[in-house]
């Protein structure tokens, strides 16, 4: 299985919250809180659970499919 043009972008915006990092430009947060996979403001974002159980799920396939 392999990810799709979107599940890899997500997979970066997960992961840059992750590092503290914060959101790239041009990435529709208001998506992501409405999925309940982070939660803060354009100050500060965290994951959710929600959120780590997918970035862990995201990178589980990445991994499977290198």
């Amino acid at each position: 299985m392999t990810l799709s043009n979107a599940d890899l972008m997500l997979m970066t915006y997960l992961d840059a919250v992750e590092r503290g990092q914060g959101l790239p430009d041009g990435c529709d947060w208001r998506a992501l809180l409405a999925e309940e996979l982070l939660w803060g403001d354009k100050a500060h974002w965290a994951l959710t659970r929600q959120g780590r159980l997918r970035l862990t799920d995201l990178r589980s396939v990445a991994s499977e499919s290198a």
